[in-house]
């Protein structure tokens, strides 16, 4: 974004400033986009669980009412998840609030123009350009149907949904009202409790691939929520079923050697090891089974190995929960290779993030018991 910037201006001091002004108004068409959705939403009178704006590390979550609200630094993502439909009238409903989104880019962006010309200021020479260019580009890319890669697989976009919402049997109806609870509970486990994301997934209905689906998440509420035991049994009999879509088998592969290494049994990690490179032959981008797979080998004594890809840099973008248990890995490994330092910043790093998970907590009973060491 400087380098256009920089195309346009020729100064480096006014590229800066004029891609940091791009941004914020980006970031400002991001938040109506999202802001529209939530408005024809509350005018139907549907509840809305969750409204998520910016990716990456949320910088802030709190609660309006019923609705939780999630602020990250980046404007790539912005969702909200709806509950409340009607069967009759889902596809009337969901086909509103998802246009919804763009025709406010697309009316802003209408409004500000006409205004602008109306008082006759010079469009090209003012920030409005970009106000009305970043919104149009917004509404207008979000009618495209096309899919996106997000973090549980891909997105569509609001015309891609609008699309499939048009050509929708009443039959899969169910199937599309149980996906937005899945994604309300998803969105929840970034930063709810696993007994509340557990809540919410024995709403879904124990049919189709979205169970299947919701299925592998139960899995992973029940390890951290402490009942290893019963998230042992529901990812075996996950993998057991037939027919299981490639990603939510190679999904609850992984879930099921995070389970085992949570266990602290020495007896399953090289089933835990097996199950966790299997997952990272489907899955080799998916930051949950890198991290699955590092703090396994970690713990299967393959220190070099697991360090290598507990070191990824795109962690740091992870909830803080995600980033404890890398850490706590990581110091781990550190401390066996004979760097005592890093793994002690390692660890209070991870203490710092979330000193309840299971594995920061093994991390430190570690550092307790073992002697430092230095290379």
């Amino acid at each position: 974004m400087v380098f256009y910037a920089f195309v346009i201006t020729r100064s480096l001091t006014e590229s800066v400033l004029l891609a940091g002004q791009a941004y914020a108004i980006l970031y400002l068409a991001m938040v109506l986009h999202e802001l529209g959705h939530l408005a024809m939403a509350k005018a139907l009178g549907l509840d809305v669980p969750m409204f998520s704006i910016g990716g990456g590390i949320r910088a802030m979550r709190a609660r309006l009412g019923n609705t939780t609200v999630l602020i990250g630094p980046f404007a790539v993502e912005g969702y909200i998840t709806i509950n409340g439909h009607s069967v009759d009238l889902f596809k009337a409903q969901q086909s509103l609030v998802t246009a919804a989104g763009p025709v406010t880019n697309l009316l802003v962006a209408a409004v500000a123009f006409a205004h602008h010309m109306t008082i006759g200021f010079d469009v090209s020479t003012t920030l409005v350009t970009l106000f009305i260019a970043l919104n149009v580009m917004v509404g207008a890319i979000n009618l495209v149907p096309m899919k996106a890669r997000g973090p549980f697989g891909e997105i569509p976009s609001d015309g891609l949904q609008l699309w499939h919402l048009r050509c929708m049997p009443e039959a899969e109806i169910a199937q599309a009202m149980a996906a937005s609870q899945l994604m309300h509970a998803f969105a929840e486990y970034q930063g709810g409790s696993p007994d509340t994301v557990l809540e919410l997934l024995d709403q879904i209905p124990e049919s189709g691939e979205v169970s299947n689906v919701a299925r592998t998440l139960v899995t992973v509420c029940l390890a951290e929520s402490g009942r290893l035991d019963e998230g042992i049994v529901a990812a075996r009999e996950l993998l057991d079923l037939a027919d299981l879509e490639p990603y939510v088998e190679a999904t609850a592969e992984n879930n099921l050697a995070y389970v085992l290494l949570l266990s602290r049994d020495p007896d399953v990690l090289e089933e835990a090891e097996q199950l966790a490179r299997s997952a990272f032959q489907q899955l080799p981008m998916s930051l949950a089974v890198i991290s699955t797979l590092g703090s396994v080998l970690v713990a299967r004594g393959l220190y070099e190995e697991g360090l290598r890809l507990l070191s990824d840099r795109r962690f740091a973008m992870e909830t803080r929960s995600h980033q404890a248990s890398v850490l706590a890995a990581r110091s781990l490994a550190e401390r066996a290779l004979g760097n005592p330092r890093r793994a002690m910043l390692s660890l209070s790093k991870a203490m710092r993030f979330d000193p309840t998970h299971p594995l920061v907590a093994a991390a430190a009973a570690s550092a307790d018991s073992l002697p430092l060491t230095s290379r």
